[in-house]
Protein backbone atom coordinates (compact mmCIF):
# COMPACT_ATOMS: atom_id res chain seq x y z
CA UNK A 1 0.00 0.00 0.00
CA UNK A 2 2.91 2.09 0.85
CA UNK A 3 4.62 1.73 -2.24
CA UNK A 4 0.96 2.66 -4.40
CA UNK A 5 0.76 5.47 -2.38
CA UNK A 6 4.56 6.82 -3.15
CA UNK A 7 3.69 6.22 -7.04
CA UNK A 8 0.93 8.49 -6.51
CA UNK A 9 3.49 11.31 -4.85
CA UNK A 10 5.41 10.44 -7.42
CA UNK A 11 3.10 11.10 -10.52
CA UNK A 12 1.20 14.10 -9.04
CA UNK A 13 4.71 15.88 -8.23
CA UNK A 14 5.23 15.45 -12.04
CA UNK A 15 2.20 16.75 -12.85
CA UNK A 16 2.67 19.51 -10.72
CA UNK A 17 6.21 19.82 -13.02
CA UNK A 18 4.67 19.50 -15.85
CA UNK A 19 1.95 22.08 -15.35
CA UNK A 20 4.05 24.47 -14.59
CA UNK A 21 6.38 24.44 -17.29
CA UNK A 22 3.13 23.81 -19.89
CA UNK A 23 1.27 27.29 -18.33
CA UNK A 24 -1.90 25.59 -18.60
CA UNK A 25 -4.40 26.36 -15.84
CA UNK A 26 -5.68 23.16 -14.18
CA UNK A 27 -5.70 21.82 -10.54
CA UNK A 28 -9.30 22.00 -8.35
CA UNK A 29 -10.31 25.76 -7.19
CA UNK A 30 -9.53 26.54 -4.16
CA UNK A 31 -6.08 24.54 -3.71
CA UNK A 32 -3.64 27.13 -3.99
CA UNK A 33 -4.16 30.55 -3.00
CA UNK A 34 -3.14 33.25 -5.45
CA UNK A 35 -0.59 35.03 -5.18
CA UNK A 36 2.40 37.57 -6.91
CA UNK A 37 -0.60 37.45 -9.55
CA UNK A 38 -1.24 34.18 -9.97
CA UNK A 39 -4.67 32.40 -10.49
CA UNK A 40 -6.26 30.41 -7.48
CA UNK A 41 -5.31 27.78 -10.27
CA UNK A 42 -2.19 28.21 -10.95
CA UNK A 43 0.22 25.07 -9.55
CA UNK A 44 3.01 28.14 -9.85
CA UNK A 45 1.60 29.26 -6.77
CA UNK A 46 3.50 26.51 -4.65
CA UNK A 47 6.49 28.09 -5.29
CA UNK A 48 8.03 30.87 -3.28
CA UNK A 49 10.16 33.28 -3.90
CA UNK A 50 12.12 33.20 -0.12
CA UNK A 51 13.08 30.37 2.23
CA UNK A 52 10.75 32.70 4.90
CA UNK A 53 7.72 32.57 2.62
CA UNK A 54 8.02 29.28 1.62
CA UNK A 55 8.44 27.91 5.85
CA UNK A 56 5.21 30.03 6.51
CA UNK A 57 3.56 28.93 3.55
CA UNK A 58 4.85 25.25 4.77
CA UNK A 59 3.50 25.70 8.29
CA UNK A 60 -0.24 27.11 7.00
CA UNK A 61 -0.81 24.71 4.51
CA UNK A 62 0.30 21.38 7.02
CA UNK A 63 -2.18 22.96 9.90
CA UNK A 64 -4.58 23.28 7.41
CA UNK A 65 -3.96 19.30 6.38
CA UNK A 66 -4.21 18.31 10.46
CA UNK A 67 -1.03 17.51 10.84
CA UNK A 68 1.23 17.61 13.67
CA UNK A 69 3.92 20.18 13.87
CA UNK A 70 7.49 20.38 14.98
CA UNK A 71 9.99 23.12 14.43
CA UNK A 72 13.62 22.88 14.97
CA UNK A 73 15.95 25.87 15.15
CA UNK A 74 19.54 24.71 13.43
CA UNK A 75 21.91 27.65 15.05
CA UNK A 76 19.54 28.71 16.93
CA UNK A 77 22.58 30.69 19.11
CA UNK A 78 23.49 32.53 16.09
CA UNK A 79 20.16 32.85 14.74
CA UNK A 80 17.23 30.98 15.77
CA UNK A 81 15.04 32.12 12.71
CA UNK A 82 16.51 29.08 10.78
CA UNK A 83 14.28 25.91 11.41
CA UNK A 84 13.44 22.41 9.83
CA UNK A 85 10.32 21.99 10.04
CA UNK A 86 8.46 18.68 10.19
CA UNK A 87 4.97 17.73 9.47
CA UNK A 88 3.34 14.71 10.63
CA UNK A 89 0.69 13.20 9.08
CA UNK A 90 -0.84 10.32 11.15
CA UNK A 91 -2.34 7.33 8.94
CA UNK A 92 -4.59 4.55 9.60
CA UNK A 93 -3.17 2.09 7.09
CA UNK A 94 0.36 0.52 7.41
CA UNK A 95 3.79 1.96 6.49
CA UNK A 96 5.47 5.20 6.55
CA UNK A 97 6.44 7.94 3.83
CA UNK A 98 8.63 10.59 4.50
CA UNK A 99 9.98 13.25 2.02
CA UNK A 100 12.24 15.95 2.53
CA UNK A 101 12.73 19.32 0.86
CA UNK A 102 16.06 21.22 0.70
CA UNK A 103 18.72 19.09 1.31
CA UNK A 104 20.81 21.49 -0.87
CA UNK A 105 19.47 24.51 0.15
CA UNK A 106 18.76 26.17 -3.03
CA UNK A 107 17.33 23.21 -4.48
CA UNK A 108 14.25 23.51 -1.78
CA UNK A 109 12.22 25.53 -3.40
CA UNK A 110 10.87 22.73 -5.94
CA UNK A 111 11.01 20.63 -2.97
CA UNK A 112 8.65 22.92 -0.93
CA UNK A 113 6.01 23.25 -3.83
CA UNK A 114 5.54 19.53 -4.12
CA UNK A 115 4.92 19.50 -0.32
CA UNK A 116 2.61 22.06 -0.56
CA UNK A 117 0.72 20.49 -3.61
CA UNK A 118 0.87 17.60 -1.60
CA UNK A 119 -0.76 18.90 1.60
CA UNK A 120 -3.35 21.53 -0.45
CA UNK A 121 -4.57 17.75 -2.22
CA UNK A 122 -4.71 15.98 1.72
CA UNK A 123 -6.83 19.47 2.19
CA UNK A 124 -9.32 18.62 -0.40
CA UNK A 125 -9.31 15.01 -0.06
CA UNK A 126 -10.39 16.02 4.02
CA UNK A 127 -13.17 17.95 2.39
CA UNK A 128 -14.28 15.39 0.49
CA UNK A 129 -14.28 12.87 3.09
CA UNK A 130 -16.78 15.51 5.47
CA UNK A 131 -18.75 15.61 1.88
CA UNK A 132 -19.26 12.08 1.75
CA UNK A 133 -20.08 11.95 5.44
CA UNK A 134 -23.07 13.73 4.88
CA UNK A 135 -23.96 12.50 1.25
CA UNK A 136 -22.72 9.48 0.71
CA UNK A 137 -23.85 9.43 -2.86
CA UNK A 138 -20.72 11.30 -3.86
CA UNK A 139 -18.49 8.56 -5.46
CA UNK A 140 -15.47 10.60 -5.07
CA UNK A 141 -16.20 11.27 -1.18
CA UNK A 142 -16.44 7.20 -0.89
CA UNK A 143 -13.46 6.97 -3.04
CA UNK A 144 -11.44 9.67 -0.90
CA UNK A 145 -12.50 7.91 2.31
CA UNK A 146 -11.80 4.67 1.06
CA UNK A 147 -8.36 6.02 0.53
CA UNK A 148 -8.41 7.55 3.26
CA UNK A 149 -8.87 4.77 5.34
CA UNK A 150 -5.61 2.45 3.88
CA UNK A 151 -3.50 5.72 3.87
CA UNK A 152 0.14 5.08 5.55
CA UNK A 153 1.12 7.84 7.96
CA UNK A 154 3.36 10.68 6.04
CA UNK A 155 6.05 12.91 7.56
CA UNK A 156 7.34 16.11 5.76
CA UNK A 157 10.63 17.36 6.62
CA UNK A 158 10.80 20.93 5.16
CA UNK A 159 14.39 22.52 3.92
CA UNK A 160 16.84 20.33 5.83
CA UNK A 161 19.26 22.58 4.80
CA UNK A 162 17.32 26.03 5.73
CA UNK A 163 20.34 28.38 6.16
CA UNK A 164 21.15 27.41 2.15
CA UNK A 165 18.04 28.07 0.88
CA UNK A 166 17.40 31.00 2.83
CA UNK A 167 21.12 32.62 1.12
CA UNK A 168 20.36 30.46 -2.43
CA UNK A 169 23.71 28.24 -1.58
CA UNK A 170 23.68 24.27 -1.71
CA UNK A 171 25.65 24.65 1.37
CA UNK A 172 24.87 24.93 5.15
CA UNK A 173 26.04 27.55 7.33
CA UNK A 174 29.36 25.46 8.02
CA UNK A 175 30.09 25.43 4.45
CA UNK A 176 28.77 21.65 4.01
CA UNK A 177 27.13 19.96 1.28
CA UNK A 178 24.85 17.80 3.40
CA UNK A 179 24.02 15.62 0.57
CA UNK A 180 27.86 14.85 -0.56
CA UNK A 181 29.17 14.67 3.07
CA UNK A 182 26.83 12.34 4.40
CA UNK A 183 28.58 8.85 5.59
CA UNK A 184 27.56 5.62 7.32
CA UNK A 185 29.27 5.29 10.59
CA UNK A 186 31.18 2.56 9.22
CA UNK A 187 32.84 5.15 6.60
CA UNK A 188 34.25 7.52 9.96
CA UNK A 189 37.64 5.34 10.95
CA UNK A 190 38.86 5.19 7.36
CA UNK A 191 38.18 9.00 6.64
CA UNK A 192 39.09 10.12 10.24
CA UNK A 193 42.87 8.23 9.41
CA UNK A 194 43.11 9.69 6.06
CA UNK A 195 45.88 12.41 6.06
CA UNK A 196 44.36 15.61 6.09
CA UNK A 197 47.04 17.10 3.83
CA UNK A 198 46.55 14.52 1.02
CA UNK A 199 42.90 14.33 0.98
CA UNK A 200 41.24 17.01 2.49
Amino acid sequence: MAIAFLSSCIAAAAMAVALVFSGQDHGPAGLCVGEHGKSAHDIGCYFSESYFEARAKFRQRAEAAGATLHALPVIPEVDPSYTIDVAVLEGRGEGLVVSSSGVHGVEGFAGSAVQLAYLAQRTASAALDAVGSSNEASAAAAAAAEEAKNRPTVVLVHAVNPFGMAHYRRFNEHNVDLNRNALHPDEWPALLARDPNIAG
